[in-house]
């Protein structure tokens, strides 16, 4: 059992042996302030500059995820505002064609599909571009679409179509897009009523899905069955000869309650 110096049955202390307690103290703690910083003039300093460096590399990764971020948000906010319903096709092949912004999250499959589907509907209506209107009034009507426009608009769209089928590498995130471009190829070949690359193309695409999307597949298939035999162009009429024949057309009779 220990000694307590504060009993009085203790006898107490020379001086010469307290100083000699406080003198071996400092001694001790002059040997690990000695150690400390041997141990700091050899290998301390390494340590050091690996913890900063580790500091500096999290810092780095912190910042270089937040500009991540930063780009791919710019990234979509530019294709949100070229896939406004009111902008023209050239802004989202602009957009396809920004290294920034192309190269984020699929977005130059996606823009170069939007803009030839707005080539493509604007075939199959047979009108111009809402974009290419000179006027900005919002009841106007787009122009007919005569030959020369209509043949420029097929080359575009199957154009962009076809870059977004060279871009395919053939990984699950591009099915979807390979297969889409594939079946507008396929609409643009039966725009030219050429059926038979038409069917080819759209047995393409089924081939592409298969594996994941059967129902995919045979929505492709039955498109293929079916190439050709609408190649005939049809003509819409304007939306003002519309109006008046709906207006001018005889209101029908009410119908009698007796049998």
């Amino acid at each position: 059992m220990a000694s307590d110096p504060r009993d009085p049955k203790q006898p107490e202390q020379t001086p010469d042996v307290r100083l000699e307690e406080v003198r071996q103290s400092d001694l001790s703690e002059s040997r690990v302030n000695e150690d400390f910083l041997e141990w700091l003039k050899t290998k301390g300093m390494n340590y050091l500059l690996v913890a900063l460096a580790a500091l500096v590399g999290f810092l780095w990764w912190v910042r270089f995820q937040e500009g991540r971020d930063e780009k791919r948000d710019t990234a979509w906010v530019q294709y949100a505002n070229a896939a406004n319903a009111t902008a023209g096709p050239e802004l989202l092949e602009q957009v396809a064609a920004t290294p920034a912004v192309a190269e984020v999250d699929g977005i130059a499959s996606l823009a170069r599909i939007n803009a030839a589907e707005r080539y493509l509907q604007a075939v199959l209506a047979g009108r111009q571009l809402r974009s290419e209107m000179v006027t900005d009034a919002a009841d106007a009507e787009p122009a007919p679409l005569d030959e020369a426009t209509r043949a420029t608009y097929l080359d575009r769209a199957d154009t962009l179509y076809a870059a977004v089928v060279t871009a395919d590498d053939g990984s699950d995130g591009m099915m979807i897009h390979a297969w889409t471009a594939l079946n507008g190829r396929a609409s643009v070949a039966e725009a030219r009523a050429d059926g038979e690359a038409a069917a080819t193309l759209y047995e393409q695409a089924a081939a592409r899905v298969e594996g994941w999307y059967p129902e995919l597949a045979a929505r492709s298939r039955a498109f293929a069955e079916t190439a050709g035999r609408f190649s005939d162009p049809v003509t819409l009429p304007p939306a003002s000869e519309i109006r008046t024949a709906n207006a001018t057309a005889p209101r029908p009779l009410p119908v009698s309650g007796d049998p």
